[in-house]
């Protein structure tokens, strides 16, 4: 396991996304138990305030949180893994960003190294977080943390999908 608790948060259809977790026929039933899914009231204020009842909901006693958009379901365990190494060896930083480089999946332009999600963010910076405004964005509210770039080999960090189409693009570029 690369993480001890998991949090989902939504909003828009939020009946649905519960329906769609809890009756996952690719997650055992006891995995489907330790989700825990909470409802964004207020989720027409931003992504940053989903954030926030996730980091609200997140156990204090864990030493980091990964931050990572529901619509990217790609992302490879490895990826959670290099994260959470370089947690471990950098105690000093507060944030951890994955990097790949941009340019080998089918909706991206050629370029250099790119960062994505998910991120991994310490347990510390968590009450600032919570007390910054709904409608803020997470990239500005971290932009004075230290950071920890991690390169890894996954496009999966860029990968949101957003339709119909969109999966069936990625079912067919990504799967390994």
């Amino acid at each position: 396991r690369v993480c001890q608790q998991i949090v989902i948060v939504g909003g828009y259809q939020f009946e649905k996304l519960e329906e769609l977790v809890r009756g996952s026929g690719k997650l055992s039933k006891a995995d489907r138990q330790e989700i825990e899914i909470v409802e964004n009231k207020k989720y027409t204020a931003g992504m940053f305030s989903s954030v926030k009842v996730g980091m609200a909901r997140a156990d204090q006693s864990l030493d980091g949180i990964f931050v990572v958009p529901g619509d990217m379901p790609f992302i490879d365990v490895e990826t959670y893994r290099t994260l959470a190494a370089s947690f471990q060896k950098n105690p000093e930083v507060d944030v951890f960003v994955p990097t790949a480089f941009a340019g080998t999946g089918p909706r991206e332009k050629p370029g250099g190294l790119k960062k994505g999600h998910p991120i991994l963010i310490r347990q510390r910076i968590r009450v600032s977080i919570l007390q910054e405004n709904d409608d803020a964005v997470l990239r500005d509210v971290l932009k004075e943390r230290s950071f920890a770039v991690c390169t890894v080999d996954d496009q999966g960090i860029f990968l949101d999908i957003d339709n119909e189409s969109d999966l069936k693009e990625a079912n067919f570029n990504y799967r390994k």
